[in-house]
């Protein structure tokens, strides 16, 4: 199966003092169309959609976070904001990350 999530998400990663919890937080993710919808009205059509990709994905955005962690996840969570244009992805793994793999790189960030 393709990996829908652009490279960049992947290693826009952030943990929590324990390891043991990865966390994405992504902005501006809606396509025009998505946009275009919510405008209309139409917002709960968008987030539905999301909720049927991210069943569809969540396999290889697992496979992905164990590849850069080494660690199994036990939990993938998913939340959807309209507005602002946010989301989240939380992945709960069965032990705390002893060191990052060496090609991690980390995001950008905001100063």
């Amino acid at each position: 199966m393709q990996v829908f999530i652009p490279r960049w998400v992947l290693s826009s990663v952030t943990r929590r003092p324990t390891n043991e919890v990865v966390v994405v937080i992504l902005q501006d993710t809606m396509t025009r169309s998505e946009r275009t919808l919510v405008a209309a009205g139409k917002g709960e059509a968008v987030l539905a959609t999301r909720r049927a990709l991210e069943e569809v994905i969540r396999p290889d955005l697992v496979s992905a976070v164990e590849q850069l962690t080494g660690c199994k996840v036990k939990a993938a969570l998913s939340a959807h904001n309209l507005e602002p244009d946010l989301a989240a992805e939380l992945f709960v793994l069965d032990r705390p990350v002893t060191a990052a793999p060496e090609d991690h790189q980390e995001g950008p960030r905001d100063a």
